[in-house]
């Protein structure tokens, strides 16, 4: 990655995390799946309406996707449960 791509990567990771923090803050009775669905959803959308074609959009999804279940995997093997 350029690091024009990271520093990019990195901001929209600070943002859904900030998101996630003011979801969580609310107080509000809403389940967590229904709340990351909705966020998903609207990016998701977002993205396919920016992206120049469909199958780009689904390139960063999957690379999204990949990713996601890299760091998790990681991050359960650094506290010792994979």
């Amino acid at each position: 990655m350029t690091d024009q791509i990271q520093q990019g990567y990195a901001f929209g990771r600070e943002l859904a995390l900030d998101a996630l923090e003011a979801a969580d803050k609310d107080g509000r009775d809403f389940r967590p799946n229904d709340v990351y669905a909705g966020i998903l959803t609207t990016l998701m959308q977002g993205l396919y309406a920016l992206a120049p074609t469909e199958e780009a959009a689904e390139e960063i999804i999957s690379f999204s996707t990949s990713t996601a279940l890299k760091d998790w995997e990681a991050e359960k093997k650094q506290r010792g449960e994979g």
